[in-house]
């Protein structure tokens, strides 16, 4: 008993030490704050206002690609004690009663915005216009606790193996030669994800939109740890092809990324250049066979839905139940077209506006905030040139046509907090930050990544409605205290690294690790 202590504390050490184990801690730590966030701090998990994923897992259980009409009526009769709710409340606040009329204009009014909003409407049956990765990965669990089980408890579980999954890529990378790091800036780099970009709240709040985006980044980060090797297999091309390929079939536009993997595997080829061409191509075939069958398997779940291999269903969305105030734009101009770009750049790059809730407290704006406010670290894409690496060159493949892709399309993502669209692009834009602070963490980037988990707490709490902090000024005192709490504890490391130095070692040449290029 005396010595069992030790053995269990010394079996956590190595725990942490291993590259696994800590990619471990790095997800279950992740996972404890989105299991919380969802439960709305008190681990309570209810189905969010739009569980459609749900509702198509269990249609796919019952060899249909339409909603059971039964299901979606056992949720809007869930939804109505809600409804209810809200309806007294509002005769409350205005001093009025409320008949049974009016009563259910109200219901038709609150189910047309949750329950019945954003489906493909075709002959009264009710279509998803998302691929089928997500609710077939959701069938298993549908089968095991029915459809209304909660979509928030589940995307938190998948939002912890990213940030899990996202440690192994930036170690595979180090370990590769691709991107070199020191274990403190891969640390930083993942917790910068997990709770300093918009990966943060869309863990937490369920909803199909941020569900189909959190399980698409799942295997997107799959097939870039496959990918990321120092000589390619077409083995290994062919998995991470197979992994790209189901994320594709998550959200079609993800395949605007494939430009980084090719590039990259023609990084990972050498020799003479008819030999190193043969091995890029055999490498490339390998990587876009599983790629051509899950886009025929989409254009056969296409087909099935709507008739047209090429019809995602965007056509009958915007006819039926699609946000109204978007289809005059999608009719004169279609899903991606130049119309949208000064409008979308705005959202994306610069846009600092805040606005006031229904509460009258300080919000963001719905339509999206500047990607660099929400989450500072990213100015450091301006200095990824600085290594002259060629991975740099290869994410750079693979970001710039899928951002040109989100700056032509019809909408920036509606209501949301900050970009959602650019989630899957997040694996990519880290590792660009990573190249632009040389691989360290550096004071400056450091507080930026201090700054961003601030920014997105305050997104976090506000967009998740969650029941505390409620106030202005009770967020304000959060949120500064934890600034100041974790500034003063980077100040108390920084201090202790100097004091730790060895002897003589302290002149302006002192390197603390292997990395060689200085950093701001």
């Amino acid at each position: 008993a005396i010595t069992s202590r030790p053995a269990r504390h010394s079996l956590v050490l190595r725990i942490a030490h291993s590259p696994g184990g800590r990619a471990v801690l790095l997800g279950a730590a992740a996972g404890l704050v989105y299991l919380f966030v969802a439960g709305d701090l008190r681990f309570h998990f209810v189905q969010s206002p739009h569980p459609h994923l749900l509702l198509l897992a269990d249609a796919f259980l019952h060899g249909q690609s339409h909603v059971r009409p039964q299901q979606l009526a056992a949720v809007q009769q869930r939804d109505e004690a809600a409804a209810d709710q809200a309806l007294a409340a509002l005769a409350q606040r205005r001093n009025i009663a409320i008949s049974e009329l009016q009563r259910r204009q109200f219901l038709e009014q609150w189910h047309r915005g949750r329950s019945l909003l954003d489906w493909s409407v075709v002959d009264g049956k009710y279509y998803g216009y998302w691929g089928p990765l997500a609710p077939a990965l959701l069938t298993p669990v549908v089968a095991l606790f029915g459809p209304g089980v909660s979509d928030r408890l589940i995307d938190a579980l998948f939002g912890a193996l990213n940030v899990a999954l996202f440690y192994v890529l930036l170690r595979r990378a180090d370990r590769a030669g691709w991107c070199a790091t020191t274990e403190p800036a891969r640390i930083a780099l993942t917790v910068l994800l997990a709770f300093g970009t918009v990966h943060f709240y869309s863990a937490c709040i369920g909803s199909v939109w941020f569900s189909v985006q959190i399980i698409t980044l799942t295997a997107l980060l799959v097939a870039c740890i496959l990918s990321c090797a120092p000589q390619l297999t077409w083995r290994a091309a062919l998995l991470s092809g197979a992994a790209f390929g189901a994320a594709v079939l998550g959200r079609n536009i993800v395949v605007l990324i494939a430009p980084y993997f090719l590039t990259l595997f023609w990084f990972q080829t050498s020799g003479p250049r008819r030999a190193r061409l043969a091995a890029w191509l055999r490498n490339c075939a390998s990587f876009a066979l599983p790629c051509i069958v899950a886009i025929l398997v989409q254009g056969a779940y296409n087909q099935a839905r709507f008739g047209s291999p090429f019809d995602s269903g965007q056509k009958a969305l915007m006819q039926t139940a699609g946000a109204a105030e978007l289809a005059p734009d999608y009719y004169r101009y279609g899903q991606f077209h130049p119309h949208f770009l000064a409008t979308n750049a705005k959202f994306y790059f610069w846009n600092w506006e805040l606005s006031r809730d229904g509460h009258g407290r300080l919000s963001f704006d719905g339509r999206g905030n500047s990607m660099f406010i929400v989450t500072p670290p990213l100015l450091y894409l301006f200095l990824a040139w600085r290594r002259r690496n060629r991975l740099a060159l290869a994410l750079a493949a693979g970001v710039v046509p899928f951002m040109a892709g989100l700056l032509l399309f019809r909408t920036t993502g509606a209501y949301q907090f900050g970009n959602r669209y650019i989630i899957e692009l997040l694996p990519l834009l880290l590792l660009l930050v990573a190249e632009g602070v040389c691989g360290r963490l550096t004071n400056i980037s450091y507080v930026l990544i201090v700054l961003a988990i601030a920014v997105n707490l305050f997104g976090t709490c506000r967009f998740c409605q969650l029941s505390w902090p409620q106030t202005d000024g009770a967020l304000a005192w959060f949120l500064g205290a934890f600034v100041l709490l974790a500034l003063s504890a980077g100040a108390a490391g920084a201090i202790q690294k100097q004091l730790l130095r060895p002897a003589g070692r302290a002149g302006p040449g002192y390197k603390s690790d292997h990395l060689s290029p200085k950093s701001l």
